[in-house]
């Protein structure tokens, strides 16, 4: 049976280096984005599964939305 690596939660600190933001902005902007986290008390929770897939999203909608 598969466990979910180690790795597939991310802090705030290298959630920002994945998607290429300052940490401090990707904890101002995280909800006006509608950036996938979870807080628990004053920590910083992301997905990296779900990070990337949010991530490709955008890149989609942004295309699509160029193609207008």
């Amino acid at each position: 049976m598969e466990n979910i690596a180690e790795n597939d939660v991310l802090n705030v600190i290298e959630a920002a280096a994945l998607i290429r933001v300052h940490p401090v902005t990707l904890r101002k902007k995280a909800v006006e984005w509608g950036v996938p986290h979870r807080r628990l008390g004053s920590e910083w929770r992301f997905s990296k599964k779900v990070l990337l897939a949010w991530l490709q999203q955008q890149d989609a909608d942004s295309n699509s939305s160029g193609n207008h």
